[in-house]
């Protein structure tokens, strides 16, 4: 199982790589498959699962933490999301991104909007661009 698990990861980070670009702030863009609505980055993935391997088309920024923050082989606790600290819904950089529960990913519309973080608890501020 370890054996299909390097695998998948090293195929996906090779993937992500080719078809991102960093732009100015320093935000990984996605330039592959998008959702139904354009809005998010979506790649096919053989993810573990109730210890099986399935394919299937997942949001490319959660491959991103998984594989750049060595938790492939995890899922994802029920409740948490993985955010764009830079609002950025197509940007796979690790460090634009964080593992935090629903609240705190829907805050961020709220700094965004302001253009200003007033900070999260625990959690890292946002990434405000000018």
């Amino acid at each position: 199982m370890a054996g299909k698990l390097n695998m998948e990861v090293a195929r996906l980070k090779q993937k992500i790589k080719s078809k991102t670009v960093t732009d100015t702030n320093g935000c990984f863009l996605w330039f592959g498959g998008k959702d139904k609505n354009k809005k998010y980055g979506r790649i096919w993935a053989n993810m573990y699962s109730d210890g099986l391997f399935t394919g299937k088309s997942v949001e490319v920024h959660r491959v991103a933490y998984l594989i750049w923050s060595d938790n492939f082989g995890a899922t994802l606790a029920d409740g948490l999301e993985v955010s764009h600290l830079c609002h950025e819904p197509i940007c796979c950089n690790l460090q634009h991104l964080s593992l935090e529960p629903k609240q705190i990913n829907q805050e961020r519309e709220h700094c965004l909007n302001q253009n200003m973080c007033m900070g999260h608890a625990s959690y890292p501020c946002c990434i405000i661009f000018s």
